[in-house]
């Protein structure tokens, strides 16, 4: 019966509906081989054609056909003139990588091994334009001692450096030249990027490895453009001297203007033995970035220090600039136990990349971003972790707009497997447009702003044994005019709402059809919400403010049309302090306080057949999730992840303090 008040509900709205046939299934915990989905899209409008069954395999690289193997070590024999064998090695990757260009432009594959050092490079490009690199060469560059080798886009700037210059009650502030004018960049966000000016700065600093709070000493004020997209204007209003802007130790700033001296002072901690610190400073805006490459793997590398600018670059970056209309440029692509860490805005960016596999990798304490995506396809994601990003954005309290712990658009047959996204000041992972055939299995999302985010796509969606809990903002998950989205075995629990439903008039354009790989026109067709499949998982509030199902914004027609049509539920449990935790049928924003329901009125709203059981969890206020009454997924985060997300806190806190 319920099947047939939908099909009706299509011919009424002429909206675009895909019905979901079939699940994903995956085995294992880091063997790609045998993780496979099927495209079981069926497409309920003329305008789109689904695709045939898909495996999602991730990169395939024989690296049995390396041959030549490059050495770079910091030793004492290692220098640029050697010729790059083990007895002789190379002293930097940027040598390296050009003797790797003759090489691999002679059809020859090389791997470039790195001793377990500290390289303090940026700005290297590998192109396989120029020379042009045949198809099938395989280029490896990995560290080789038994923890990752580090690049660093930070320069260690000598204690002989540092002029003492000012002494305050604070303790003395110290002062170098500084000869790099960043100067601001808001991102091309338009009137939604971030309004506080530290947002717009990439200054880094580091002293024994702590990173220091920066401050403004250049006073500006900014314009924001009234447009969607774009960069505002910036008008200089004063400086700052270094003593009154230097509050709190462990802080730093830059005179960057000619008329201010051009200085960075610092204000070390009242601990840090000054004599014997170790002080870096970023100074390059990325470290690696590929052009048109095939058959590339980084293995255990930690890439930290890249200054880039918010909405730039990352890290490390495969992709050139922005081209909605080029083709998939970078094929083959594997990463392999690497680090991404402490890096202004992100840390790995793919663009138009199509057989990536990315693997027991870290993302974590970025900016703004741990990873993105754009234009992927046929990607294997397996055990990595997006943890604590954003501690820049959130100086300007900018957490959702564009930004989020891992964050992809126009993702296509991709599948993410034990990932963990802990502590982001920004949404855990976010789908954000277009996004087709996306399994998500065993996500752990913990005190996000939002764990898991949906968006503008035809989906599938299968989101199956995860974990989402202690969101801060919006959503445990959060759907946003997302199609065929499927929960399976899962926990949403404590969250300020646990499943939010944003159902506007929003449609698709003709390049939906380019990005999702169709030919044909679909412009003006619009995109509504579900349907939507929640089985044998566990949604639970803690507090009586706290909604099972809520409605966060939009057309109110669509959301109730989702739960009265394209809405299938068995055998899940709720539980909410306040009984009537289901909203039904919302006036928003027009009327506060929008009918809500029990479980049995959402029982028949419904169909739904779930049971109303209190979860007794062991001790949520330090994220212990075990239950003691109910077989179903739990979580229980370990001591000393629980350590790390304490200790991002006070950072975070410190660098907050006005």
């Amino acid at each position: 019966m319920l099947r047939r008040v939908y099909l009706i509900c299509l011919v009424l709205i002429g909206t675009l509906v895909y019905p979901i046939k079939g699940t994903a299934e995956s085995e294992g915990q880091t063997d790609s081989s045998n993780l496979t989905i099927q495209d079981f899209i069926e497409l309920g409008s003329q305008s789109l054609k689904s695709t045939d069954a898909t495996k999602i395999t991730g990169a395939n690289i024989d690296e049995s056909k390396v041959s030549q193997i490059i050495y770079v070590s910091k030793s004492t024999e290692a220098s640029d003139t050697n010729d790059g064998s083990q007895k002789k090695p190379l002293l930097t990757i940027g040598a390296a990588l050009e003797k790797a260009r003759g090489y691999l432009s002679q059809g020859i594959s090389t791997k470039i091994a790195l001793s377990a050092d500290v390289y303090r490079e940026g700005s290297l490009k590998i192109d396989y334009r120029f020379p042009k690199v045949p198809d099938g060469v395989v280029l490896v560059i990995e560290g080789q001692g038994s923890t990752p080798t580090v690049i660093k886009g930070s320069e260690l700037v000598p204690l002989s450096a540092w002029t003492p210059t000012i002494k305050t009650d604070k303790g003395l502030i110290y002062r170098i030249p500084w000869n790099y004018d960043f100067g601001n960049n808001g991102g091309p966000y338009g009137k939604y990027g971030p309004k506080n000016i530290l947002a717009h700065r990439r200054e880094l600093v580091f002293v024994n490895g702590k990173q220091q709070r920066q401050v403004l000493l250049e006073k500006y004020k900014y314009t924001f453009p009234n447009a969607f997209r774009g960069t505002g204007s910036y008008e200089y209003l004063e400086f700052v001297e270094p003593q009154d802007a230097l509050q709190h130790s462990g802080s730093f700033g830059v005179a960057e203007k000619s008329e201010n001296g051009d200085f960075l002072y610092l204000l070390p901690n009242s601990n840090v033995n000054f004599k014997s610190a170790t002080i870096e400073v970023g100074v390059h805006p990325f470290l690696m970035r590929f052009y048109q490459v095939r058959n590339v793997v980084l293995r255990n590398i930690s890439f930290r220090h890249s200054v880039g600018a918010l909405g730039g670059t990352a890290a490390v970056i495969f992709g050139e600039e922005w081209n909605d209309k080029q083709s998939l440029i970078n094929r083959n692509i594997l990463i392999d136990q690497c680090r991404f860490e402490w890096n202004n805005y992100q840390g790995l960016y793919l663009f138009k990349t199509q057989d990536v596999t990315v693997k027991n990798s870290v993302f974590n304490y970025n900016g703004f971003m741990g990873t993105s995506s754009d234009n992927m396809v046929n990607g294997l994601w397996i055990g990595n972790s997006t943890n604590f990003n954003n501690w820049r954005g959130n100086l300007s309290d900018w957490r959702g707009w564009a930004i989020s712990g891992a964050k992809h658009h126009f993702a296509k047959n991709v599948l993410f497997k034990d990932q963990q996204a802990i502590g982001n000041l920004t949404s855990g992972m976010w789908f954000d447009h277009e996004n087709k055939n996306v399994v998500i299995d065993n996500f752990v999302a913990v005190k996000n702003s939002a764990g898991l985010f949906l968006e503008v796509s035809p989906g599938p969606f299968l989101v199956k044994n995860s974990f989402i809990s202690d969101s801060m903002h919006r959503a445990g998950i959060d759907i946003s005019n997302a199609q065929n989205i499927t929960i399976l075995d899962s926990v949403i629990a404590n969250n300020p709402n646990q499943i939010a439903l944003v159902g506007t008039s929003r449609y698709y354009s003709n390049s939906t059809a380019y990005h999702l790989g169709e030919v044909q026109e679909i412009s003006n067709v619009p995109v509504g919400v579900g349907p939507i499949a929640i089985r044998n998982s566990l949604i639970s509030s803690e507090t009586s403010n706290q909604m099972l199902f809520f409605a966060n914004t939009g057309n109110n027609r669509m959301y109730t049309s989702v739960f009265q049509n394209n809405y299938e539920s068995s055998n899940n449990i709720y539980w909410a302090p306040e009984p009537k935790s289901f909203l039904l049928e919302p006036d928003y924003p027009s009327v506060p306080g929008s009918p809500v329901a029990d479980i049995e009125k959402w029982k028949l709203y419904t169909g739904d057949n779930g049971q109303w059981i209190e979860p007794n969890f062991n001790s949520p206020e330090i994220y212990d999730y075990n239950l003691s009454n109910l077989e179903v997924r739990s979580y229980s985060m370990p001591e000393e992840l629980r350590q790390k997300l304490q200790s991002f806190e006070n950072f975070v806190s410190q660098i907050n303090r006005k």
